[in-house]
């Protein structure tokens, strides 16, 4: 493999400086969040809106934010919701049967496929759900209208404050922007012919995505700037081990036939 070649590894996420802007630009909205608390407030508060909705309904989301039930727009959340777990699945598919079909897990397609379908399963499984969503008590900004006796301790806490009385299921960090932001990294792996296209329209849906999550108020905007830089993040990583492995097995496979 040459050196172009290699280079061309899921570009730009497999060089290491793509990596280390990505964790740089997530220390920066930590930062900036967390002094200027404001920023979360003044966002979350424009999207404030209490619907028509009893006090005793369980629809309890939308006393504070009444766009969260709007039929037509909870109907895109659903969707957006489940479009990046159908691609991963589908990803998974591809991965098998590219490895299967070529008898090796380090096939270039293989690895690529396989990075990108692992960085869905760690980034947003693991990291993002299991860790960080369960662990980091930040409360929704819904949480605050709820009015029942056991979310009165729900108040709202800053970005880098892990502290909050959430138990589970927390705010912080939101777990749909990150997998809407996946896809936008997962374009990488598509044909250069198509990969521009695809990207700005997974662009499109991560960013639209994520403003339904503030308008909804299941989220505040850190929460979802820094999920969807935690997706790059994380893809970056994987596409980097990815492109070592590739380096490494197409260096071995050269030796041997020498």
């Amino acid at each position: 493999m040459t050196d172009a070649q290699s280079k061309e590894f899921l570009p730009p996420y497999s060089h290491p400086r793509t990596a280390l802007i990505f964790a740089a630009a997530i220390a920066a909205v930590m930062a900036i969040f967390t002094l200027f608390p404001v920023l979360d407030l003044a966002v979350s508060g424009f999207f404030y809106m209490p619907g028509p909705v009893p006090w005793d309904n369980s629809a309890w989301y939308c006393r504070g934010y009444a766009l969260a039930c709007q039929p037509q727009l909870v109907i895109i959340r659903d969707v957006l919701h489940v479009l990046p777990l159908i691609l991963g699945a589908l990803l998974l598919v591809a991965t098998l049967w590219v490895a299967w079909r070529h008898r090796s897990v380090v096939h270039p397609l293989a690895l690529r496929y396989g990075a990108a379908f692992w960085s869905l399963v760690v980034g947003n499984l693991l990291l993002v759900d299991l860790v960080l969503k369960q662990h980091w008590g930040r409360p929704r900004p819904y949480h605050q209208y709820i009015g029942q006796a056991r979310f009165d301790s729900y108040h709202f806490v800053a970005a880098g404050d892990w502290r909050g009385a959430c138990e589970s299921n927390c705010s912080f960090v939101s777990g749909e922007a990150n997998a809407l932001f996946w896809m936008v990294c997962a374009t990488a792996i598509l044909p250069h012919g198509i990969r521009r296209p695809a990207f700005f329209t997974a662009l499109a849906l991560a960013v639209g995505g994520s403003a339904l999550r503030v308008a909804f108020g299941a989220h505040y905007p850190s929460d979802v700037i820094v999920g969807g830089l935690i997706a790059a993040l994380v893809f970056s990583l994987f596409a980097m081990a990815s492109a070592w492995i590739e380096r490494k097995t197409g260096a071995g496979l050269i030796a041997s036939t020498k």
